[in-house]
């Protein structure tokens, strides 16, 4: 999946509950912040500047947000997900981890606009 990400945007911070991703940095800078849920809160546990490479994640190194904190300039990240996912969870409250949504993907698209299938 190709993801385009404006100035100052980022992820909610979610979960993976596929085997794994990898992300390929293609242009701008990312941040990305991981998280352990220690029960009550999600505490940040490393906080990222990736200007280049390969990153991998998975639900056993936690949990994560990943974003462009530029300003000025946009990014762009291939992602890989093995084996796909069809939902996750996120978290919009770091202090609060037991409230969570849960997301269904949808990958599915023709100009712009999402499909069944």
């Amino acid at each position: 999946m190709l993801l385009c990400w404006n100035r100052g945007k980022y992820s909610p911070i979610h979960d993976h509950p596929s085997d794994g991703c990898w992300v390929r940095h293609i242009q701008g800078t990312l941040n990305e912040v991981r998280y352990w849920n220690d029960g009550e809160k999600l505490v940040e546990t490393s906080n990222t500047l990736i200007t280049s490479g390969v990153s991998y994640m998975d639900d056993s190194l936690g949990l994560h947000k990943i974003g462009n904190p530029s300003t000025d300039v946009d990014a762009i990240t291939l992602h890989l997900y093995s084996p796909p996912y069809n939902k996750c969870r996120l978290w919009f409250d770091p202090a609060d981890a037991s409230k969570s949504s849960t997301a269904v993907a949808n990958f599915y698209s023709e100009y712009g606009e999402r499909t069944q299938q």
